[in-house]
């Protein structure tokens, strides 16, 4: 699978939670690769990454947070929604994270504060372990 095409490839297979899970659990390592190549490479896919974000917003944030993977590429999203500027989009996708996720890196507790009015719900939010 190329990489560009990545998202469109994620998009085409999560009808489901379990389908999603799926293709993480034997292609993690290809999101991991993709996460970690040059800004131009992601650059191509910023319009899958959005509509992927917007249109299976639900079935990611259905995945079973326990499995590190999940947690992982949830992290991902989270990066590219900042990278790229999906703020709208960010706010629609993290209200629906469980706490779990909240707050585990610095530059997202930064995002947080910008994007959530509620302070005094980011400082009550559980940190939990990758």
């Amino acid at each position: 699978m190329k990489m560009n095409n990545l998202f469109d490839k994620l998009f085409e297979v999560s009808d489901t939670a379990d389908s999603l899970d799926k293709f993480l659990n034997e292609n993690m390592q290809t999101v991991n690769e993709f996460y970690n190549s040059n800004y131009a490479c992601i650059l191509l896919s910023k319009n899958s990454i959005e509509k992927f974000i917007l249109l299976k917003n639900t079935i990611i944030t259905q995945l079973d947070f326990s499995k590190s993977y999940a947690k992982s590429f949830v992290l991902i999203l989270l990066d590219f929604c900042e990278r790229f500027n999906f703020i709208a989009r960010h706010h629609e996708f993290v209200q629906f994270l469980p706490n779990t996720i909240y707050l585990l890196t610095a530059a997202y507790k930064r995002l947080c504060n910008f994007c959530i009015p509620d302070l005094k719900l980011i400082q009550n939010l559980s940190i939990g372990s990758i």
